[in-house]
């Protein structure tokens, strides 16, 4: 009997010891994020999600977030932010955490959950606001590994829904980014509310939230996945090749674009600075500056073809296929990048390796007073030059540019008919247009620009393109991809957003069931090399991005050997 009693006595004190423990439990943690929208309140949730709510929480506690902004929002997805301050300068952050996707938490609307790149384990400070429910982030979508949750908003899902509804743009390589920026004004570890009972419920929205209407996810990136553009979808690093990689091994280095919309002239920079190597057979990671082909100075041989758009900011759109044919048959050689460079010219605003939000402003405000000042030129540049020193203009220039521009060629400049013009022109000095400092084509007479589609009312088609594509790969020799409709919704006679990026490489790959396989390209992207690393080292699926080029003409272009009799003819 006394047995029984104590046996009973200790599971009433297991039970008495376990109601006072609950009763005890502390609450979660909770972090009210002030915004220039209004406060929004999170719940953390270390016991499903430990290492991600730390690393959170130290970012908090250090004022990490204080000036950043949300850099992308996508209406009926996510808002992201976390990882830039106002002029989309990224960041230093601490080295990324493991991924904690498994914990049964999902991508539902309201929830707060750490964005990535498409390495798994690559998470550090940037986070994301799910808008709706996302199930296509739950492991194992989209890419095997899913997206970790490790809160949810519980207060100020209004704020949400408002920075939802801002209107975007794209800056750079940027898309998806508010024209007034939102930003963090502080985040603090708020005082935790009495114990939710209802805690993180995965069959309803937050409890303090209406639900959301049921709707299918719309085909955008993951988080943190890509840089918001439409049209490079990353091969995630666990897919497993099939086959040989067939890669052009002997690259320059990656050529820049700022934030103007010269895409087309760093691909045919690294197209010629590339076809040089081989011909002097020289390592072309270790080619020096001033036998690199000039960006700025290619893109005024591109403006016979012009493209159009508006990538990224002015219209500065040109043909890679018009400047390879330009150097190759009638020029035979161009300023170098010693001489002309981009970067360097543009170093006080950031450099052109990084798109930067000041940048972009000031290439506008350049473009408008370029209008402005063209009538008075033309009209009386003397009176033009007399001004011109105390000039808003001149203060600019000098703030902005990391070179020193003389008076009468900013009033040549700006006589000329158009704005392209002028950036040429103060951009590239006297000194680089000499022979002396250009860069020779050394297979002038050796070899052909090769076009695909080669007729303006041809249209080419996937397979033929691929085909074409690997047979320049295996002859070791890159191609540019030209005509990339970047848009959402992509159209061949009425684009916003064309872009244009080299290829180096081609390969098949598999999911890691190895059932489903695809082709994947190798692309060297301007953007820098920022989106290069996020991007698995550029590799990108071929088919939603070829598709994009509508098979126009010349959508792909590249040199290849001519043949005896041709050799002979151009030689005559």
């Amino acid at each position: 009997m006394k047995k029984v009693l104590l046996l009973a006595a200790w599971i009433m004190g297991l039970m008495l010891g376990a109601s006072l423990q609950a009763q005890t439990a502390p609450a979660p943690p909770r972090v009210k994020i002030a915004t220039s929208q209004g406060d929004i309140v999170v719940e953390l949730y270390p016991d499903k999600a430990p290492r991600t709510v730390e690393n959170f929480l130290q970012y908090v506690k250090s004022g990490f977030y204080n000036g950043t902004v949300f850099h992308r929002v996508i209406p009926g997805f996510m808002i992201q932010g976390g990882g830039y301050d106002g002029a989309l300068v990224e960041k230093r952050t601490r080295g990324p955490i493991p991924l904690e996707a498994g914990s049964g938490l999902r991508n539902l609307r309201g929830t707060l959950a750490a964005a990535r790149t498409a390495n798994p384990n690559s998470a550090t400070s940037q986070f994301y606001i799910n808008l709706v429910d996302n199930p296509s982030l739950d492991a194992p979508k989209p890419d095997g590994h899913g997206y970790a949750v490790f809160g949810r908003v519980v207060n100020g899902m209004d704020v949400v829904d408002r920075v939802a509804s801002s209107p975007t743009r794209t800056v750079g390589m940027y898309a998806n980014v508010p024209v007034q920026a939102i930003t963090v004004a502080s985040m603090n570890i708020d005082v935790p509310a009495p114990l939710i009972s209802a805690r993180l419920r995965q069959d309803e929205p937050g409890a303090d939230e209406p639900a959301a209407p049921t709707r299918k996810p719309e085909p955008v990136a993951p988080p943190g996945d890509d840089a918001g553009v439409y049209g490079f979808e990353t091969v995630p690093a666990n897919a497993i090749d099939k086959g040989e990689v067939c890669q052009v091994r002997n690259m320059p280095p990656l050529m820049h674009q700022g934030t103007l919309g010269i895409c087309f002239a760093a691909a045919a920079s690294t197209l010629l600075t590339a076809e040089n190597c081989r011909a002097l057979k020289e390592d072309c990671q270790r080619v020096t500056r001033d036998k690199m082909f000039s960006v700025i100075a290619l893109s005024a041989d591109g403006a016979a073809q012009d493209q159009g758009g508006d990538l990224p900011s002015i219209n500065m759109g040109g043909s890679t296929a018009a400047v390879l044919q330009e150097i190759a048959y009638n020029k035979g050689q161009a300023p170098s990048e010693e001489c002309a460079s981009l970067d360097d010219a543009t170093k006080k605003i950031g450099g052109a390796e990084v798109a930067l939000e000041t940048q972009l402003r000031f290439w506008n405000w350049l473009e408008q007073e370029y209008r402005r000042q063209h009538a008075v030129v033309t009209k009386c540049e003397a009176c033009f030059l007399a001004d011109y020193p105390r000039s808003e203009l001149r203060r600019k220039l000098t703030e902005s540019l990391n070179m020193t521009v003389a008076d009468k060629d900013v009033a040549a400049g700006l006589a000329l008919p158009d704005y392209r013009g002028f950036i040429m022109k103060i951009l590239i000095n006297k000194r680089c247009r000499r022979l002396s400092t250009a860069v020779q084509f050394e297979n002038m007479y050796n070899v052909k620009v090769k076009l695909y589609p080669e007729q303006p009312k041809g249209k080419g088609n996937y397979k033929q393109a691929i085909a074409y594509i690997k047979e320049a790969l295996l002859d070791q020799r890159p191609l540019a991809l030209g005509n990339v409709c970047m848009d959402k919704a992509p159209s061949a006679s009425k684009c916003k957003n064309l872009h244009g990026v080299v290829i180096a490489g081609y390969k098949q790959v598999c999911d890691p069931s190895g059932k489903r396989c695809a082709d994947a390209l190798r692309v060297i992207n301007s953007w820098g090399q920022g989106w290069q690393a996020e991007h698995n080292d550029g590799w990108v699926y071929a088919k939603p991005l070829l598709d994009r080029t509508f098979y126009t003409q010349a959508t792909l272009s590249w040199f290849a050997e001519r043949g005896r009799s041709e050799t002979a003819s151009s030689n005559r």
